[in-house]
């Protein structure tokens, strides 16, 4: 085991609905643990080497150079009754990122950096179960952002939208590997 210190991150943590599984996914790397939840206490269940078409394998989070745009890190972890959702970004290829870098604080609000942001920084999600089994997901049904998930495997998204709105909107979908 390689002890590394790759900075201050704290992993995610969801409870399954429906049968007392713990998931814990670290921000960086690729696994995802199992335990299940007996009493006041955690017993190790199976640990699954996470797998996405879009998602870099074996690159290595460093510190001292990444901003988070050119590594693939997690962002969500949801849990249904049977599965859990994962999702994160894909990573800035380096040479398009570092033409924007020397922008720093202003960046963000650059409208060519988030013209690329939007080519180059997307969200993309995994589906897993707790016995293995993953289905990587490239787009969801609408544009949006998954805001829940419930005992049902049903996934809420918030759609997208240019103009703010004053009511939200959600739309469902049953998800499954089937």
């Amino acid at each position: 085991m390689e002890k590394k210190w790759v900075g201050y991150t704290t992993p995610f943590v969801q409870v399954s609905k429906t049968d007392q599984v713990v998931a814990i996914l670290p921000l960086y790397g690729n696994q995802l643990f199992y335990y299940q939840l007996n009493g006041n206490g955690l017993s190790p269940l199976s640990e699954i080497m996470l797998f996405h078409p879009e998602r870099i394998e074996n690159s290595s989070y460093d510190v001292k150079e990444d901003s988070g745009s050119l590594y693939p890190y997690f962002l969500r972890l949801s849990a249904g009754g049977e599965y859990f959702l994962l999702q994160f970004h894909t990573a800035f290829p380096r040479a398009v990122f570092e033409t924007f870098q020397a922008k720093e604080w202003e960046l963000y609000n650059d409208p060519e950096f988030q013209e690329a942001s939007k080519k180059h920084h997307r969200a993309k999600y995994i589906l897993t179960d707790t016995k293995g089994n993953q289905a990587p997901i490239a787009e969801l049904p609408i544009p949006g952002e998954v805001h829940f998930m419930d005992a049902d495997d049903i996934i809420y998204i918030k759609p997208k939208s240019e103009t703010e709105l004053d009511y939200n909107v959600f739309y469902r979908y049953r998800i499954s590997m089937n």
